[in-house]
C-alpha cells in the first residue's frame, strides 16, 4: 500500500493546472489513510497537492474540515493530526487540533512531558515545549508536501 501510494504521490506531484476531480480523489485517500495509519504521511502529502489544485478557498476549507470530521471518530490521532495542521498551514493557520504539539505550534501552554520530578530550575527551562517549535521553519515551509519529506524509501 505505502508503496503504490507513493508512486501515486509522484505522479500528481506533477500536475500544474486545476483539477475537476479532486474531491473524489481526496474521498478515497480519506478511506485508505481511516483504514491503514501507517499512510498518513503520504496521504497528508497527497492531500496538500490536490488542495492547492482546487480553485475555491471556501471549497477547499469545507472540504478539509469534512476530512478532520472523519477522522474525528477514530482515537488516537495525533500523529495524523500533526500532519492535518502541516497541511492546513498553508491556507488557515488558526485551525485548532486536541494533539498537544499542535498545540504548541499555535503558542498554547501544554505539558508535553511529565518534568515534575526534577528539581533544578535551569534544567526545567531547558526543557520547556515552547522551546521545540521552531517559528521561523513554520513560516518557510512549503504548501506543498514534497516526497522527501514523507517517504522513507525511494520506490
Amino acid at each position: 500500500m505505502i508503496r503504490a501510494i507513493s508512486v501515486y504521490h509522484r505522479r500528481i506531484e506533477k500536475i500544474k493546472g486545476p483539477l475537476s476531480n479532486a474531491v473524489p480523489m481526496v474521498a478515497i485517500l480519506v478511506d485508505i489513510a481511516f483504514q491503514n495509519p501507517k499512510t498518513y504521511p503520504l496521504v497528508a502529502a497527497i492531500l496538500s497537492k490536490l488542495l492547492t489544485l482546487l480553485d475555491d478557498s471556501k471549497q477547499k476549507a469545507k472540504l478539509f474540515e469534512k476530512i478532520r470530521k472523519r477522522f474525528d471518530r477514530v482515537p488516537n490521532t495525533g500523529h495524523l493530526q500533526i500532519w492535518l495542521q502541516r497541511v492546513s498551514q498553508s491556507f488557515d493557520d488558526a485551525l485548532t487540533y486536541e494533539e498537544p504539539l499542535c498545540k504548541l505550534v499555535c503558542d498554547e501552554d501544554v505539558s508535553i512531558w511529565n518534568s515534575t520530578w526534577i528539581n533544578s530550575a535551569q534544567l526545567k527551562a531547558a526543557l520547556l515545549p515552547k522551546k521545540i517549535i521552531n517559528k521561523k521553519a513554520i513560516k518557510q515551509l512549503v504548501p506543498v508536501i514534497p516526497p522527501s519529506e514523507v517517504e522513507l524509501f525511494d520506490y
